[in-house]
Order: C-alpha cells, then structure tokens, then sequence
C-alpha cells in the first residue's frame, strides 16, 4: 500500500515496507494521515520516505547507529540526516520507542524528511541492506584510524555505537583494523556525544565530496 500520506509543510510521503500492524488514526491538527506501525516481530520497517527520489540526495552517506539509547541523540541524527541527505539505520534493541516524545522533540519537524529503516537485529541488517563491506567505517575509541585521514565515497557506511557501550564487541572485531576509526580527543577524555560525532563525520564525508548538492 503506497497511499500518499500529507505531513506538515504540505509534504507528501509515501508509507513503504510495513508488512503488518499498519492502523490508520486520524491527524488532530490536519486532514492529513498518520501510521501507527506496530513493530514488534517485524524483521525491518522503513518508516518514512519522500515520494520523489529526487528529495533523497545522490551524494548520501549511511549512517548506522547500532542499539542506540538516548532518544534526543537519535532525533538529532534524523534532523541531520534531513538535512545532508544521509540515509539512516537503526538496529535493535532500541532504548526507546521511535513515537518517544523527547525523540520527535529532538528532530523537530524533519523526521518526515529523512529516510529512516529499521532492523530487528544485526543479522537482519546485513541480510536486508547488504552493505558494501569494502566501505563500511566501524566509529570507535578503540580505533587506529583517524577519521580525517579516511578518503571517503559516496554511499559510504558509518557505523556508531551505543551512548554507553559503544560497538559491541564481536561487531567491532568485524572490522579490518583499517576500517576502524577514531575521532581524536584530549587526552584523558572518554568519548563525544553520539549525535555530535554522527555530525562531525557526516560533514567531514560531505566536505570531501564538495558538499554536493548544498544550497
């Protein structure tokens, strides 16, 4: 079912990928529609995707955030990801609930905006996106690699952990050791913020690429 949903700004969206648990519920400040996916046992969901491919950027990287916890941080992720075109996903467990209030507060108004898929595991995820392993970037304080030596592409995978526990262990150790990067840091000083170092490698991504397509 490929219905066009309204959503604020006069936007139109598609709902694409739910195979079941999609009940409509009326929209109190429009006439428009909204979806309540119930997500439970679905392997994957894509939430929300522009109808016109050309709203998704051609340049846009993959951003993988990997159990992550603090719902603020992942609403920042998806006002980034609005606004430089990158592709986002999510792999459970999750810490919160995708309708967290402090979640949508954090993304403001752009979730519609952004492409956004969801993964019941790891697994599942390598199964669905079958990333490109020869350009997938594991971002971790155990790396080797500092990030603003890395050449990245277009259609590049960046990996980022938990807010407290990072990259799971056997998940790190998937990647070759020259794949594995580091933000560098003061000494002493444990880790940044999660949305803040998605930020920081996404724009240092668009900055090798010419920012392409920027206004």
């Amino acid at each position: 079912m490929n219905a066009p949903l309204k959503v604020g700004r006069g936007k139109v969206l598609t709902k694409i990928s739910v195979s079941k648990g999609d009940n409509e519920r009326s929209n109190s400040k429009g006439s428009g529609r909204l979806i309540d996916l119930d997500i439970k046992d679905l392997g994957l969901i894509s939430v929300f995707q522009p109808a016109l491919s050309n709203q998704i950027h051609p340049y846009m990287f993959n951003i993988v955030l990997v159990h992550p916890e603090i719902p603020p941080n992942t609403g920042n992720v998806i006002r980034l990801c609005a606004n430089t075109g990158c592709s986002l996903h999510l792999i459970e467990p999750l810490g919160f609930h995708m309708t967290d209030p402090l979640m949508r507060r954090a993304g403001l108004d752009y979730h519609e905006y952004a492409k956004v898929k969801k993964y019941a595991s790891w697994q599942a995820f390598l199964d669905t996106a079958a990333p490109d392993l020869r350009r997938c970037f594991a971002l971790t304080t155990k790396g080797t690699q500092n990030v603003f030596s890395q050449q990245f592409k277009p259609a590049d995978w960046l990996f980022f952990g938990s807010e407290t526990k990072g990259l799971p262990v056997p998940i790190r150790e998937s990647f070759p050791e020259s794949q594995r990067l580091l933000l560098p840091m003061l000494s002493g000083q444990r880790s940044l913020n999660l949305s803040n170092s998605v930020a920081i490698v996404a724009y240092e991504a668009w900055r090798q690429n010419d920012f392409a397509q920027s206004v």
